[in-house]
Order: C-alpha cells, then structure tokens, then sequence
C-alpha cells in the first residue's frame, strides 16, 4: 500500500510538472502564522497572508484565518477553521464588451478536515479530506461600454462554494538539522457540481525549524485550474510560524 501511495506521488509529479510551463500567472505567497499549545495534542492557532498575482505586479488576495486542531494519536488528526478573505479583481472586459472596473471580493470561509497520518521511520505519509464552505458577499463595480460611457453598475452576486479538498502528501525529515522536505498532490472536488473536480494544486516545499519555536518554510505551487483557465498560476511561497 505505501509503494503505491508513493508511486502516485511520483507520477504525478511527472505528469503536471509538464503542465505547469502553460500556466498563465505567476504569484507570490506570503505567510504569517502563531501556534499555541493548549494540552497534550490540541492547538490554535492565527495566521496572515499576502498573495499577488499578475506576474506579481498587483496584489490578488488578503486572507485572516484562526483554527484549532487536536491530535489524539500519532496517527490521527482532526481540525476546523475560519477565515476571512478579500479578494481583488483587475479591471477587465466582459463577454458582451464591456469594460467592468476593478473591485475588490470579500469572502467567508469554514472548514472541518480530518488527517490520517502514516509515520515510515524519518518518512510521514499523510492524506487528509477537508470539507470547505465559502460564502462570497453580493458587491459591485463601475462599469462602462466600449466607447468609454457609464452604465450601471456590475453587480457581483452572492454565492456559496462546497468544495472537498482531498490531499495526499509525503514529508522526510532530517532529524538532526530539523529540515523537513515535502511534496503534496491536492484535488478540489466541487461538492455542488456532482465531485467535479474544480482543480488541481501540486505543492514541493522546505520546512526549517529553528529552536523549536521558529518555523520557516519555503515552498512552489502549481494550480491547474480545471474548471476555470483563470485559476491556474505558478507561485512562490515563504512562511514563517511562531510556536509556543
């Protein structure tokens, strides 16, 4: 069984590598995180991010999160979780013409997951299900045709998104300088359209501990977007947590 969880892993990563030379953007990522340990196995824990988009040119997204987990067993995970994320589109034009201004998006995200967790000597192979509802608000922007005179306005509609998020994910550690390579494979099945799959994210990153309190962690994203071109994206991270 572990053989073949890690074949998938590798074929993967053979199949959408290729893939992700096509992506249309390219982004940063930026993360802030704090962990608190209240007992044995359970956490909170807040964190900040920062995300660009336009080959970095502009800022894509704001997103503030708290969530709690507890671990009863070394094998055995579960969590929740809210965030609030703005989220900001460019000024573009519509199919019928018209050219819509840029506006920003304020969404409300809940999440609930559970995490199986396979420890393989330095090794840990982990899939883990998380259940995401999104609720994004009703707004609007200025609008005008393609001879540059007002209409009225865009209206963007309320809408709620159910997505499963089911993520496989392999992390070596290197115990004695606490380096911790790992790859992820992420689906996004959407739960409103029948488990279609919404996208792909494939994630290749290097946690670094230092002095058990200080989290560092560098990371590249691809994001094939499925259900929509616009999602895909090329990305690189840096994050950083305070545990305590």
């Amino acid at each position: 069984m572990i053989k073949r969880m890690i074949q998938m892993i590798l074929s993967a990563m053979i199949l959408l590598v290729p893939l992700s030379a096509m992506a249309q953007d390219f982004g940063l990522d930026i993360n802030l995180g704090v962990k608190k340990k209240i007992v044995k196995g359970l956490n909170i824990s807040a964190e900040f991010e920062l995300r660009t988009q336009d080959m970095s040119s502009a800022l894509e997204r704001i997103d503030a999160g708290l969530g709690i987990s507890y671990k009863p067993i070394d094998y055995f995970k579960v969590g929740a979780g809210y965030h609030f994320i703005d989220k900001y589109k460019p000024k573009h034009e519509t199919k019928k013409g018209n050219i819509v201004d840029d506006y920003w998006s304020p969404r409300h995200r809940a999440y609930a997951d559970v995490t199986g967790i396979l420890p393989i000597e330095n090794f840990e192979i982990s899939l883990r299900e998380r259940y995401q509802f999104t609720y994004r608000s009703e707004t609007s922007a200025k609008k005008w045709d393609s001879d540059g005179d007002a209409k009225d306005d865009e209206i963007i509609k309320s809408k709620n998104d159910h997505i499963l998020r089911s993520r496989v994910q392999a992390q070596y550690n290197i115990k004695p300088i606490k380096l911790a390579p790992y790859f992820s494979l992420e689906m996004y099945n959407d739960l409103a359209e029948s488990f279609s799959i919404d996208k792909i994210r494939i994630l290749a990153g290097l946690e670094y501990t230092l002095k058990k309190h200080h989290v560092l962690d560098l990371f590249y994203r691809y994001t094939a977007g499925i259900a929509d071109p616009d999602d895909e994206v090329h990305l690189l991270g840096i994050g950083y947590e305070f545990k305590f």
